[in-house]
Formats: C-alpha cells, structure tokens, sequence
C-alpha cells in the first residue's frame, strides 16, 4: 500500500506601510521631539549658569589671592596706573595676566562675549563704589553703603574706588562681580566690565542671563544667584537691571 502526501507552501508577502502609518510615525516622532527639546535646553541652560557661577567662584578667589598680597585690597575696578604701555589698568588686565585664563572670566551663556581677551566688552562685571557714589546727590548711597558693608572703600584720586577688606562687615552680602550686558546705545549684548546698582554705566549694568536670574560673586570669596526682586532686597539696593532679553528695568 502507498501512501502519498501532499504538502503546502506558504509565502508571506512583505508588509508595505500605509502613506496614513507613516503619517502617523513621523506624527509622535515630532510630539516627542517638541517635549523632549524643552527640557534638553533647561538642561543646557542650568549646565550654563552652573558653570557660570564657578567662574565667579574662581574669579572671586582670585581676588582674594591678589589681596593677601596687596595689604587686604582687592582689585579696582579701573585704575590711572600704568599696564602694558596702556595709561591706565581694568580690573581684569591683573586676573588675566596672574591668576585665570580668559574662559573663566565671563558668562558662558552669552553668546557674543568675543573669542580674543577684551577686557571692556569680554569680562564679568564689577561694582564700582566710586562711580555709584560720585555726586554731592549720592551722599545717601554712601550712608547707605557704609551702614551696610562698613567703611570699605575710599573714592580714590584717578580711578575707581579701593576695596579695603579688612573694613568690610557682611561681605558675604556685598556683591563685587556679576553677570552684566551693554544696552543698545553702547557696545549692544556684550558684557560690561563696570556696573553700579543704582543705574546704569555707559548702558551697561547686572544682566538677568539665566532665565531672570544674574550670578554674582561675593567679597567673602563664595558665589550664588539672585533674581531682580533679590537683588533690590538685598543690602545692596540694586536699583537698575536688564532682563535676559536685555530690556532695562530700573525701581
């Protein structure tokens, strides 16, 4: 007896997909992209001001290295002493030349700061008493200051006013270095290398880079970060500000 079988053969055929399936795909694709995207730039932005705050960490130490040798007086802000062939010297020529590389002297965050050392439109920030206090009007700043901070500084003849360390009470509230932007009538979107709290300088005064918030380094050596109502509650009396936009706010 014979037995015959008969056998068969399926063959699956290749799924193409559907003009509408990869509408779909190219659809979630663009939501999760449009979620994720966000938080990738927070991320970015807090990676940023992190590293911000560090610099001003390291530029503030370095001011207090300069100091131990210096008879406890920090840097001015601009000095009528000769530097370089030039007939007077910013604050950042002596950080710049001694203690820190140009990458560690201003905000990562702002995307105009020139590649090349500048030490006007490259660099943090620095509160200049003497430009703050200068006026026969600006008697009550200078109460202000010292009841504050203590006799700290002196308006010196040429220059910009002398930091005294050892007269300082409070220093960890008197802010020396910040985040800071020129307005549109100066060098627009560059970091200015002189700010006052109660108005602007040249247009240039404390900018709000990281989103509202500017960091600011400390007489006492240590970093942080404020927002505008912060700044102007503080014993520094902060009165004139720019948003991260660069819009002036002044109280």
């Amino acid at each position: 007896m014979s037995i015959s079988c008969s056998s068969r053969h399926h063959q699956s055929e290749p799924h193409c997909f559907t003009l509408i399936e990869l509408l779909v795909v190219i659809a979630i694709i663009a939501i999760l992209a449009s979620m994720l995207l966000p938080a990738l730039n927070q991320a970015r932005a807090r990676a940023k001001s992190a590293n911000c705050i560090s610099n001003l960490g390291q530029l503030m130490r370095a001011q207090m290295l300069y100091a131990d040798n210096n008879r406890d007086m920090i840097l001015k802000c601009w000095s009528p002493m000769e530097f370089e062939g030039q007939g007077w010297t910013t604050w950042s020529q002596v950080i710049y030349k001694t203690y820190l590389p140009y990458e560690m002297m201003h905000c990562p965050a702002n995307p105009n700061v020139p590649k090349e050392y500048n030490q006007y439109f490259g660099v943090y920030g620095m509160f200049d008493a003497c430009r703050e206090t200068n006026t026969s009007a600006d008697k009550t700043r200078v109460q202000e200051l010292q009841e504050n901070f203590g006799d700290f500084f002196r308006n010196a003849s040429g220059g910009s006013a002398v930091y005294l360390l050892n007269r300082m009470k409070n220093a960890s509230s008197l802010i020396i270095h910040c985040d800071s932007v020129y307005g549109p009538e100066n060098k627009y979107g560059y970091p200015a290398y002189q700010v006052k709290w109660s108005d602007q300088i040249e247009y240039g005064g404390v900018h709000l880079i990281h989103s509202e918030r500017a960091n600011l380094g400390f007489a006492d050596g240590h970093a942080g970060t404020m927002n505008r109502e912060e700044l102007h509650a503080s014993p520094n009396k902060v009165k004139f500000t720019y948003s991260s936009g660069i819009t002036p706010y002044k109280y």
